[in-house]
């Protein structure tokens, strides 16, 4: 029996939550529950987890969370946001903006102390998660906080190019952090999900690496591996 229902909350411009989110709605209960943070890629927004939402079948609170920058190409009907801009010189070479990775980042963290004041979360319990620019954004947050987080989910994405452990690496051994990537991903290549996890097996995290046969998208196997994989280290 699940303890909450599936409700969604769509968070209106006057949300004290500094983020715009959806999430799971608790159902009454005492009993202190885990929580999963999620983020969206680039040019997306907060009801992409939809899906993941109505699919996962743990006993969990689950937050997606809205980028806070626009996205440049406006389209009716349909929200555009990324968590930070990337510009391309002409050699191809990539840079992100890091004030507004900086920003987010606040703005993430702010966004998950405000869910543990709203509901009853076991802080021991934890996880953040991501797909492709928002996975990003969980691996950068995993640099920063790799305490304050029982598991960490990378899904079709890679390192920021200024990634940078904290000069404690002993914070980093026996982290949680899942990886999972499509053979057929030609938006951020399989070679990014390899360098990641050999980044990780360097600071003996735990690492579990999952290579599916998809392209760049989260599909039901792989919310599958991200509800066994949450279930095994959550118990």
């Amino acid at each position: 029996m699940k303890y909450f229902i599936l409700f969604f909350l769509i968070s209106s411009l006057f949300s004290q939550s500094p983020l715009k989110i959806i999430t799971n709605n608790q159902s009454i209960s005492d009993k202190k529950v885990p929580v999963i943070f999620l983020m969206h890629g680039y040019g997306d927004n907060e009801r992409y987890f939809n899906k993941f939402i109505r699919n996962f079948d743990e006993d969990a609170l689950i937050v997606s969370m809205r980028a806070p920058f626009k996205f440049s190409l406006i389209s009716l009907g349909f929200l555009h946001n990324k968590w930070f801009h990337v510009d391309i010189d002409w050699n191809g070479n990539l840079k992100e903006k890091k004030s507004q990775i900086l920003r987010s980042e606040k703005l993430i963290i702010d966004t998950i102390n405000h869910i543990q004041d709203e509901y009853n979360i076991d802080t021991t319990k934890i996880f953040i998660g991501g797909f492709s620019q928002g996975g990003m954004m969980a691996l950068h947050i995993l640099s920063k906080y790799p305490e304050k987080f029982k598991g960490f989910i990378a899904h079709s994405t890679r390192l920021l190019k200024d990634f940078e452990f904290q000069d404690n690496l002993s914070r980093y051994k026996n982290l949680n952090l899942l990886i999972i990537h499509g053979k057929r991903d030609l938006v951020l290549r399989i070679r990014n999900a390899y360098e990641t996890k050999k980044i990780f097996e360097g600071m003996n995290s735990n690492i579990e690496f999952h290579e599916l046969k998809i392209g760049h998208r989260i599909t039901i196997d792989s919310i599958n591996i991200i509800e066994n994989w949450f279930s095994k280290i959550s118990s």
